[in-house]
């Protein structure tokens, strides 16, 4: 493409109006001084420049002279516009005032206020920023929710095949001397978070513990459930597919995020 115009960039309009004599009801006009001449224009923040037809050229700057453009600009459809060429001025308004290029189109019915224009005039917010909106603060509101992990209160039954066979093992597997401590405060911590108990009688299902090294030399604790898991009746209970659930958010305005660091 640049070997053929000459235009090292892609720019694109976010609206175009070309000649048709369909109009709507919703008229977002601004009008501002471009080189002490008032002009309306309909602002327009998806486009990357601020561009005019070519009778509004030919009007008001007769003696204006238009520079080779330097970049393709597209409509929304992607498809390359005819540029006539652009001229760079002076535009004020309210005291306010900054330097832009405006490209001129042969087939453009409406004046069109680019992106760059309004920031440089200071209207509305970046687009480009995220801004957080901050409520009450919730730990003050509900401190007893941010204390320790979080353990859902209540008993989970597991329903076993007719005929299980209870499974204990008879010794715990070893535990590396090198994880052996690591393993000890794990172990602790869980319990004053009442994420295990301890069971300090005879039990007829009993499943080995598995420990697993982590990048910052701490270890999970994991449990080896092969043996119940052969004895369990499946709840069926098909997973909902990632793009149902997210059709399910529409219109949702809060949400949270989770970490699960430490889904048990």
């Amino acid at each position: 493409t640049k070997s053929q115009t000459g235009c090292s960039e892609v720019a694109y309009l976010g609206v175009v109006q070309l000649e048709n004599k369909n109009k709507t009801n919703i008229d977002w006009t601004i009008t501002v001084q471009v080189n002490h001449k008032n002009i309306k224009f309909k602002i327009d923040s998806g486009a990357d420049h601020t561009v005019l037809p070519a009778n509004v050229f030919q009007n008001v700057f007769q003696k204006a002279k238009l520079e080779p453009p330097d970049k393709i600009l597209c409509g929304p459809d992607r498809n390359p516009l005819k540029t006539l060429g652009k001229f760079k001025t002076n535009i004020e308004y309210k005291g306010k005032r900054c330097t832009e290029e405006i490209y001129v189109f042969s087939n453009l019915q409406t004046c069109l206020f680019g992106k760059p224009a309004l920031f440089s005039l200071g209207f509305g917010p970046n687009l480009n920023s995220i801004c957080q909106i901050s409520a009450a603060d919730p730990k003050a509101k509900f401190p007893e929710l941010f204390k320790g992990l979080g353990v859902t209160k209540g008993c989970y039954s597991i329903k076993l095949k007719p005929g299980a066979t209870p499974f204990a093992i008879t010794s715990p597997r070893r535990v590396p001397i090198p994880l052996l401590k690591q393993t000890k405060a794990e172990l602790e911590r869980m319990v004053e978070e009442k994420v295990i108990t301890p069971v300090l009688k005879p039990t007829e299902w009993c499943a080995p513990v598995v420990i697993v090294p982590k990048s910052d030399g701490n270890v999970r604790i994991c449990v080896d459930l092969i043996e119940l898991n052969k004895n369990v009746m499946r709840e069926l209970h098909p997973l909902p597919k990632a793009e149902y659930s997210l059709n399910l958010l529409t219109g949702a305005q809060i949400f949270s995020k989770l970490d699960a660091n430490s889904g048990f």
